[in-house]
């Protein structure tokens, strides 16, 4: 459940990184430790952040993207996403924070903090606090007590302060209704579209105009930075033929991995869902669960969980009596799984948190899973054996491989030698590689390497791989020859662009005199298109949803019913009259009043608290003191 926290922590925690409830020093004991200079990573106002704060938070994120992409978090992946400035943005961030709260006043107790997390739903069972559940949780998570005590009660300090900004978001009954017009009023338009490719001109350019061309443009072609390599591909299909997958070999392979061969237990459940916001403050929190607490008595007091599903449930399946159909516990969520797969038929059970908010759970039926026959699963069973095998002999044929190479030897030489097929291959930074697939990390040890250099061991889509750098190609320039026919599609398209906007352009002067949008599209050969009713969230059906497009259509009124300018598109340009334009409905407002003021007050607190950090950094002395 920790890690559930972990990976959902803006929901309840500012950070995402730092959002791990601790408890340690307040219940059992205290932690202390000396700052070393050279553990100091950066200064805020004079407080020091260190080296090892730093590099928990950026553990967590990186095993946040774990979690969420299944992928590991390799060096290039931490460079592409830059994580590492995360990390320290958020403890600045923190540290910041939790300064303004104290030059406010605003501090958690001991005797708070402690009752606060005693009461905290995660670490109860059966209603009271566990210690058992509690150091289970913070060991399944490697946390040490020195994460705890303090970064909890910074949470709930900055909790407080936060409080304080979000008292000025509130919005009004006015604000809500401007809000509500502006997302429910919609326009019905009149547009002609102009597709550069239509105005590609058929042959090739001259050699002058090539040239010019070229010689402008040169850099959009330049030929990137190339590494020349051989490998060596242990691929398990190679090793297939070699496994014995008899009768006996099958069955006992069965016999032994009998988990995969599992029906699953299933489970049908109802649920009723109550929404909270993405980042909830504790009030979002107790109204969502007095409201399950409601619904928990009436059921138990015996009303029907379908008709309450339908009536209060705020999820899609609310229509069919929240209905989730059959499912087994992979395709849910764990904490929503869990609850689920502890009741039994016409149980209720909850409420349970999941990042779609509070959910009230009543299991209909259950399914119990067991072992298919072997029969029933022969052929898969072989196969599994086959490819598992074949993997595993690839592996040792490669280690095997890769352990007996002798310094200075060629791959190329050593690959003979075992009888080994070995390939050559160019690679470039970012592009797969032909056989190996994607293999980045190969590659980007490649360019890591110097000439002559031997990876190690990388995996490869069908086993295992090594390479050897063998010439470093530097990025250049190319002549036009190497290059001519990009260059004249380039060319082309370019000319194409900018016929193609001039003709739109020239249709929009037409139309600025005429008013006559059909006769104008005629003269200009572009085909006309009526678009709409549609609000802003919707866009344009068939083009671009940009800002660009939404802009320009909703700019339109009866007054000036012509766009003002052509606007690019999806590749395209597009020339856009009024023909309809739709006031929001004065009845939906009354109905709707009520959650547009929550959504968007919610909206306006993220902001504000945005804008309050945001000033904190200008104001604030920041001083990185180390590389990252």
């Amino acid at each position: 459940m920790l890690s559930y926290l972990r990976k959902h922590a803006t929901s309840f925690f500012i950070k995402v990184a730092l959002g791990v409830i601790v408890l340690s020093f307040v219940l059992w004991g205290g932690f202390s430790y000396q700052e070393r200079k050279e553990n100091r990573v950066a200064g805020v106002n004079g407080q020091y952040i260190l080296r090892d704060d730093y590099q928990k938070t950026l553990d967590r994120l990186m095993e946040q993207f774990r979690r969420t992409t299944g992928k590991t978090a390799t060096p290039e992946v931490v460079r592409a996403m830059k994580l590492k400035e995360r990390a320290l943005s958020l403890l600045v961030n923190d540290t910041l924070l939790s300064q303004a709260a104290r030059s406010l006043g605003l501090t958690v107790d001991d005797e708070t903090l402690r009752m606060t997390i005693l009461e905290y739903p995660e670490f109860k069972r059966n209603g009271r606090f566990d210690e058992g559940l509690y150091r289970a949780l913070l060991n399944q998570n490697r946390l040490t007590p020195s994460d705890f005590e303090e970064s909890f009660r910074r949470d709930l300090t900055v909790n407080r302060l936060k409080g304080i900004v979000d008292r000025t978001s509130k919005v009004s009954e006015a604000e809500a209704r401007l809000l509500y017009d502006y997302t429910h009023e919609k326009r019905t338009v009149y547009s002609a579209a102009f597709d550069p490719k239509q105005y590609e001109p058929d042959k090739p350019p001259g050699p002058e105009p090539l040239k010019e061309y070229f010689s402008t443009h040169r850099e959009a072609y330049r030929i990137p930075e190339k590494r020349r390599i051989v490998y060596v591909n242990f691929a398990a299909r190679d090793f297939e033929a070699k496994v014995n997958a008899g009768e006996e070999e099958v069955r006992t392979f069965y016999n032994s991995e009998g988990s995969r061969y599992m029906d699953p237990k299933r489970v049908r459940a109802r649920h009723i869902l109550v929404r909270v916001p993405a980042q909830p403050t504790m009030d979002d929190l107790e109204k969502a669960r007095g409201k399950t607490a409601g619904y928990l008595k009436m059921i138990r007091e015996g009303a029907d969980f379908k008709e309450m599903a339908i009536r209060y449930s705020e999820g899609p399946t609310a229509p069919k009596g929240g209905d989730l159909g059959f499912f087994i516990r992979e395709e849910m969520v764990k904490p929503f799984a869990d609850l689920a797969f502890s009741l039994k038929p016409g149980e209720v059970g909850g409420p349970v948190r999941t990042p779609f908010g509070l959910h009230v759970v009543k299991v209909e039926e259950v399914k119990e899973g067991g072992l298919k026959t072997f029969e029933s699963v022969k052929k898969q069973v072989r196969e599994d054996l086959v490819k598992d095998e074949a993997a595993r002999m690839a592996l040792d044929a490669a280690e095997e491989f890769y352990d007996s190479l002798a310094p200075g030897t060629p791959l190329s030489k050593a690959a003979t030698e075992f009888g080994h097929k070995y390939k050559e291959a160019v690679v470039v930074l970012g592009s797969p590689v032909k056989g190996l697939g994607e293999a980045s990390d190969l590659v980007q040890s490649v360019f890591d390497m110097s000439a002559g250099e031997v990876s190690p061991l990388f995996e490869s889509q069908e086993g295992r791989v090594v390479a050897e750098l063998k010439e470093i190609m530097p990025s250049r320039l190319p002549e036009l020859g190497e290059v001519r026919a990009r260059v004249e599609a380039g060319y082309r398209a370019k000319q194409g662009q900018e016929l193609a906007h001039s003709a739109a352009k020239k249709m929009l002067d037409d139309l600025g005199k005429t008013k006559d949008f059909e006769a104008a599209a005629q003269r200009a050969y572009a085909a006309v298109e009526e678009k709409g009713p549609v609000t802003r969230e919707e866009g344009l059906p068939g083009i671009s949803g940009s800002p660009q497009v939404v802009e320009s259509v909703f700019s339109l009124t009866a007054e000036s019913p012509i766009a003002a300018k052509v606007v690019a598109a999806g590749g395209k340009f597009y020339v856009f009259a009024l023909k309809e334009a739709t006031p929001a409905p004065e009845a939906g407002f009354e109905e709707q009043k009520k959650e547009l003021i929550e959504r968007y007050s919610e909206a306006k607190r993220r902001l504000k608290f945005e804008e309050f950090i945001t000033m904190l950094r200008e104001r604030a002395e920041i001083e990185i003191l180390q590389e990252l």
